[in-house]
């Protein structure tokens, strides 16, 4: 079970925002299963400077994981999940962010189901591995309590590569990078993240690492 949430709140304070995610999952190869669920509250200005734009979406995704070994040398996972989102977006006066983002949850909301699918594919070059992986391929969207088509939220394609080299005993290291753009609490994001760990004794090992937005 893991669990972790963020919130921040910019300089320019035009917009904020906040998010939270919890999963549980259980798998045995080549099958797994999982749920997990994620929040996103965020803050927009609109037109008028007295008011903002208060966005809610949460989702549930319920999916069943497929690992299959195409060769000794590349595997390609697929996530068939069925997702349950609430969708809400309403006009606000402006004020504090935190209070904002925190009364996002008595915001009117909608609710609409989709199947999605999640997809990753790994191969492996000797001591190198390289992987890719595709969140929400279909991208679907969720509508609110109001029949305004803008309101209308989407759950962005996230598509991510990344890239290991694990040629030295006990000794693991990784980088990965967004291929393209995804939302954030505070607009578009591109991460990129590197780290390593390393096995120092039978029982212990050390792990460390970064991320930034490019």
């Amino acid at each position: 079970l893991d669990y972790n949430q963020g919130q921040a709140e910019p300089e320019n304070i035009s917009q904020a925002g906040s998010r939270s995610s919890s999963i549980i999952a259980f798998s045995t190869l080549p099958v797994g299963v999982s749920y997990y669920r994620l929040t996103a509250n965020t803050l927009t200005p609109t037109a008028d400077p007295q008011r903002l734009r208060l966005n809610r979406l949460t989702t549930h995704h319920a999916g069943v994981t497929l690992v299959p070994s195409l060769t000794d040398y590349l595997a390609v996972g697929t996530t068939l999940k069925w997702v349950s989102g609430q969708a809400a977006s309403g006009i606000v006066p402006d004020g504090d962010r935190d209070d904002l983002l925190d009364g996002a949850g008595e915001l009117p909301d909608g609710s609409t189901s989709a199947f999605d699918a999640d997809i990753g594919v790994m191969a492996s070059f000797g001591a190198v591995r390289a992987g890719l992986t595709v969140r929400n391929v279909t991208e679907p969207d969720f509508s609110t309590a109001t029949s305004d088509p803008a309101t209308v939220l989407t759950l962005k394609r996230q598509t991510r590569a990344g890239v290991s080299y694990v040629g030295v005993p006990g000794l693991i290291v990784a980088a990965d990078l967004d291929v393209e753009r995804a939302a954030g609490s505070l607009g578009e994001v591109r991460d990129l993240a590197a780290g390593g760990e390393a096995k120092l004794f039978r029982r212990l090992a050390v792990r460390s690492g970064f991320r930034f937005n490019t």
